[in-house]
């Protein structure tokens, strides 16, 4: 009988590499009514959004848009003015091996941003540090056996890999309104930001609900002398279906954005409250993944006079893919520098993370500092700003590796005066992690039969080695792999040293 050989194709995602860089974006604008008078910024903040990543030959081309804002003081005045800016950022990342046809993916965050006036603008500069990463898809033929010959033993493992087969996004539009007590007197809103986190996700009828919040704060300006400047926090709840094929809900990945976060105040009249009216643009993305599996030859060869000449090579696969979030509270303490004017009470607090890297055993500790930035009211009752930062820690169950793509955003911060000169730090720090494990196979390619070889009878005394195992002596002395099990008692076990009488 011929020799015939069984074949499985499967899909198998590979990583083509990854690249990090930090990238300077320039943002200006007019100061309206801008002159002679000081300009001092009291507090800046700027996020950003990645618009477009394209996998190209040898690299990923991203594209972004940063938004930024500010608040500051002209002159005299003790009410804050509060002004934004808007610029685009383009980057390319070069990483050897991505073709156009692989998916690429990019996470941007800000690191720092300042603000600065320069004769009648308002110049932000912000740094953004920003990750990209490229997967492809190819067909892998898998041999998955071979009959033919008698006695022929087959190393035969399931390998599965794991990979991501659709992406579908869809945006949800959030509005609320929040009562202004009368007394706070709110004039207008000079500045929004926040975090956005995914709680949970589940198969629905007609794709994936994803559920989840946007933490959103706004600073507001008052018609009081004595307390210029209010911040509002308010968190909205978001319960969105995102469309998908039912063939593609049943293991599923999710995250979410936050494209646009604005606040507009409605005064009311004759002593009554007013309305906080709040409106947040979420993206949100669910990636649908799959495991492709095949009982893969890995070697084989034939007991008695057959031989079979076997070829072998590595294959790269994904082993598994993982999304994770976690979540931690850090707390810490800003020292006003010399000379700096006294906390009276604590307006608000902004916080950018940085990360300076992850360590992993068995579990993974993402670690940086966040840099705070502090809107206060001194003990004279002016407003004064402060910067400082804190250290985080978040850990994370399982393993980061140096293609995962990492995300780590601020969800929350809370600051109050401990005393005149330094101020407590309460923040809460979210990270979203994909990540991928890369395994190599070492599967057999191809089986040809070889010429037949004559064994020489006998018997021989054994002793096996640590790195010994059934296989390898039943295809070292050609007998089946049973025969070897049987001489070892039953088991796969071998145990070094301890002699085998083996019949050839």
């Amino acid at each position: 009988m011929a020799l015939e050989i069984t074949k499985q194709t499967i899909e198998v995602e590979t990583c083509a590499g990854s690249a990090s860089a930090q990238t300077l974006a320039r943002a200006e604008t007019l100061v309206p009514g801008a002159g002679r008078e000081a300009i001092e910024v009291l507090l800046a903040e700027a996020e950003v959004s990645v618009l477009s990543a394209q996998a190209q030959a040898g690299r990923i081309v991203a594209e972004a848009e940063v938004r930024t804002q500010a608040a500051y003081r002209q002159g005299d005045e003790t009410a804050p003015r509060a002004l934004s800016a808007r610029t685009g950022l383009s980057r390319t990342f070069e990483i050897e091996g991505v073709e156009p046809q692989m998916a690429a993916e990019v996470c941007a965050r800000v690191e720092h941003v300042e603000a600065k006036y320069e004769n009648g603008r308002m110049v932000f500069l912000v740094t953004v540090d920003m990750t990209a990463r490229a997967t492809g898809l190819r067909s892998v033929e898998v041999l998955t056996g071979v009959t033919g010959l008698e006695d022929v033993q087959q190393d035969l493992r399931e390998i599965c890999s794991e990979k991501t087969t659709a992406q579908t996004k869809a945006t949800a539009l959030l509005r609320e309104e929040v009562p202004l007590p009368a007394a706070m007197d709110a004039r207008t809103s000079l500045m929004d930001w926040g975090g956005v986190w995914v709680e949970k996700w589940e198969p629905d009828l007609g794709g994936v609900r994803v559920r989840g919040r946007v933490s959103a704060e706004s600073l507001l300006s008052t018609g009081s002398g004595d307390r210029p400047a209010v911040a509002v926090k308010h968190q909205l709840e978001f319960d969105q279906l995102v469309e998908v094929p039912e063939w593609l809900c049943s293991r599923v990945c999710a995250a979410a954005t936050l494209r646009k976060l604005e606040s507009r105040v409605d005064q009311a009249e004759r002593g009554e409250d007013g309305v906080l009216t709040i409106e947040a643009e979420v993206e949100i993305c669910v990636d649908s993944l799959a495991t492709d599996c095949a009982t893969a030859l890995f070697d084989a060869y034939a007991a008695g006079s057959e031989n079979l000449k076997v070829e072998r090579a590595p294959v790269q696969y994904c082993g598994a893919l993982r999304c994770e979030r976690c979540l931690s509270q850090v707390k810490g303490t800003l020292m006003l520098e010399e000379g700096a004017p006294g906390v009276g009470s604590v307006v608000c607090a902004l916080g950018n993370p940085n990360i300076s890297g992850w360590a992993t055993n068995g579990e993974s500790a993402v670690e940086g500092v966040v840099e705070i930035s502090v809107l206060y009211q001194t003990t004279e009752g002016a407003l004064a700003s402060a910067q400082g930062e804190i250290p985080f820690r978040v850990e994370c169950p399982g393993a980061l590796n140096d293609t995962s793509l990492v995300c780590v955003e601020v969800q929350s911060l809370e600051a109050g005066a401990l005393m005149s000169d330094r101020v407590d730090l309460r923040c809460v720090v979210g990270v979203t992690a994909r990540t991928r494990r890369e395994e190599t196979a070492l599967l057999a390619t191809g089986v040809e039969e070889g010429e037949p070889e004559k064994k020489r009878p006998g018997i021989v005394l054994f002793w096996p080695t640590s790195s010994d195992s059934v296989w390898s002596i039943g295809q070292r002395y050609r007998i089946p792999v049973e025969e070897v099990r049987t001489l070892n008692g039953g088991t796969d076990t071998i145990e070094p040293g301890r002699a085998m009488v083996i019949r050839i």
